[in-house]
C-alpha cells in the first residue's frame, strides 16, 4: 500500500509500464464531493484507460462492479456523484480478462 494523499494520478502516470505489465490488483482512495474533481477524477480516468474497472467491496465482501463517472454505487444503491454524502471512500481497481 502506498499512502499518496490526493497524489494518485502522479503515482500512475510513472507507473503506467508496470500497471500495464504486472496488472495489479489496486485499493484506491477516492473522494467524493468537491475533492473529487481535484484529487480521484484523473486517477479513475488514467486506470480506466488502462482497461481496469472499479469494484466496491459489499458488506458481505464480495466485488462489485462500479463506474465512478457520473454515478457511483454504494450500499444504499446507485447514488449520482453529487449526492454522495461520504467525503471518501476506498474502490478496487483491477483488469477483467473474460
Amino acid at each position: 500500500m502506498i499512502k499518496v494523499e490526493g497524489w494518485e494520478f502522479k503515482v500512475i502516470e510513472g507507473s503506467i509500464e508496470l500497471l500495464k505489465k504486472y496488472n495489479p490488483i489496486i485499493a484506491m482512495e477516492v473522494w467524493g464531493k468537491e475533492r473529487r474533481e481535484k484529487f480521484s477524477k484523473i486517477a479513475i480516468e488514467k486506470l480506466y484507460k488502462l482497461g481496469f474497472n472499479s469494484y466496491r467491496i459489499n458488506q458481505s465482501g464480495d466485488l462489485i462492479e462500479c463506474i465512478l463517472n457520473d454515478k457511483i454505487y454504494t450500499l444504499y444503491g446507485w447514488l449520482e456523484v453529487s449526492e454522495l454524502f461520504l467525503d471518501w471512500d476506498n474502490f478496487i481497481f483491477q483488469r477483467n480478462y473474460g
